[in-house]
């Protein structure tokens, strides 16, 4: 599978647990750069479920070994069942730290079946 690879500024070069902050600011201030490296497919928790957006809650660090906790936002809404739900939903993606590069395998859900192929 291929890798995502996400640039760093010359500063951000690590792995540095001290640079945990750091990184953190940089991605929550670098519009969608870690939106093709995150999980946003809410399909599953509901067909007409959205992402509206995604928070970074915690970067740890351990050795190159890079664990970003992100937390989804979503919305559902069904008129015909009197639905508005707004919830959020918890998940993290791992990777590994190289110089200034952030190296991850994209997450790859399987193909939804339609209900002739289930059986």
């Amino acid at each position: 599978m291929e890798e995502l690879v996400l640039e760093l500024p010359q500063e951000l070069s690590g792995p540095n647990e001290a640079l945990e902050d750091d990184l953190k600011k940089y991605l929550e201030n670098t519009d969608g750069i870690l939106r093709k490296v995150l999980d946003l497919d809410v399909s599953m928790i509901n067909d007409r479920a959205v992402a509206d957006d995604y928070e970074i809650d915690d970067i740890d660090i351990d050795g190159d070994e890079i664990q970003i906790d992100y937390r989804i936002n979503y919305s559902i809404y069904n008129g015909c069942k009197d639905w508005n739900v707004v919830d959020d939903d918890d998940r993290s993606v791992n990777g590994v730290w190289r110089a200034n590069t952030l190296r991850f395998v994209p997450v790859k859900h399987p193909e939804r079946l339609a209900p002739n192929e289930e059986l």
